[in-house]
């Protein structure tokens, strides 16, 4: 459990200086690998309680960091996508989120600590 909160004091290390928190790099990196996902899904997936999870996700879309679309099957489902920004984001930090994890965590690969963030997220 310290080590997971060690790597999510990283996380935020590494987006200091950012608009962003360690909760919205999980969201953002959620939503990246599972695009058009809904926020059931990204509640399970990043282990975020969804009253937290909607606050934070009304947080990225006001900044444009994802935006919400209709599923054209069901109407009543909106999944979210990242914004040209949102991919910015993640292209732009990925390597200083992964420096700051291979800090807590020692040397691994980058799926590794690809694998660790979304451990991480669920809790």
């Amino acid at each position: 459990m310290a080590r997971a909160h060690h790597a999510e004091r990283a996380v935020s290390k590494a987006l200091s200086g950012t608009e962003l928190a360690a909760a919205h790099w999980f969201i953002l990196d959620f939503v990246a690998s599972s695009p058009s996902s809904g926020m059931s899904e990204i509640a399970v997936g990043t282990g975020l309680p969804a009253p937290t999870l909607t606050r934070h996700m009304d947080r990225l879309v006001d900044r444009n960091f994802v935006y919400r679309v209709l599923d054209p099957a069901d109407r009543r489902r909106v999944g979210l996508r990242l914004t040209e920004r949102g991919e910015a984001f993640i292209d732009e930090h990925q390597s200083g989120v992964h420096e700051m994890l291979r800090e807590v965590f020692g040397a691994a690969d980058s799926w590794e600590l690809e694998a660790v963030q979304r451990a991480l997220a669920k809790g």
